[in-house]
């Protein structure tokens, strides 16, 4: 489960991708391959996995002409050649089903994003898995906050209108300053955990894009924008069960 802007694909047919060559590391926790040791105990080496197809979701857009939406639904799946062998360090997390769904709105939510993006503006991709605690942000304060910044940094032509729409398919989090997603955490997962079992994982959002400083750092105290898992999961099931 990922972004779908994150890959330049050629269309075969309606809301199918594929691109040669195109892999899947799993288990990784440091892109240079060092291992990674805890306690002298020291995790397997992670599995690299071809890609069969990737299945961009067939409305997706930069911009929805109709709505002004920026990256609607920004989804993708990608259909791995063979099965994978479960461990320690690769397991799956849950969809946000009908039960998912009703204990996210029951929380009082704060998510979890993790990935590789980006730690400082003008530096590389961390090398370490990176997670942040982010805190939900309604869809009203998101659209007030992602529009007010592009004017009080004069980003805004003259005579044009930067209101920026969040759709009821976006979750947006975060908006504090110094934490947030970055460039290179894109289709990586916002994840929350459940009450009576803190160690299962429902993945809420994919991370879709985010709004930087004038210095290039992502972290500007407005909140990014994740795809509503949950209101894909019909797509996902009929793709993963094509």
């Amino acid at each position: 489960l990922t972004a779908a802007h994150c890959f330049i694909y050629k269309k075969i047919t309606s809301g199918q991708f594929f691109r040669k060559e195109t892999n899947v590391i799993l288990g990784e926790h440091a892109l240079s391959h060092v291992s990674y040791c805890l306690s002298h105990r020291c995790a397997s080496p992670p599995v690299r996995a071809t890609a069969e197809r990737l299945y961009v979701h067939p409305e997706y857009t930069e911009v929805n002409p109709l709505t002004g939406v920026v990256s609607d639904n920004d989804i993708a799946l990608i259909r791995l050649a063979h099965p994978i062998t479960f461990t320690d360090n690769i397991r799956p997390i849950c969809l946000p089903t009908a039960y998912g769904k009703y204990m996210q709105l029951l929380a009082e939510a704060t998510y979890t994003a993790a990935g590789w993006g980006k730690t400082t503006p003008d530096g590389h991709v961390s090398d370490i898995l990176m997670a942040v605690k982010v805190p939900m942000v309604s869809k009203e304060a998101c659209e007030i906050s992602r529009t007010k910044s592009p004017y009080e940094r004069h980003l805004c032509p003259r005579g044009a209108t930067c209101r920026r729409v969040i759709s009821d398919k976006q979750i947006c989090a975060g908006g504090i300053q110094g934490e947030g997603t970055c460039h290179g955490d894109s289709g990586g997962p916002l994840m929350m955990s459940v009450g009576l079992h803190p160690t299962t994982y429902f993945v809420v959002g994919v991370t879709s894009y985010g709004m930087a400083n004038d210095n290039g750092s992502c972290v500007s105290g407005v909140p990014d924008v994740y795809t509503r898992v949950s209101e894909y999961i019909p797509w996902i099931l009929d793709t993963i069960f094509y």
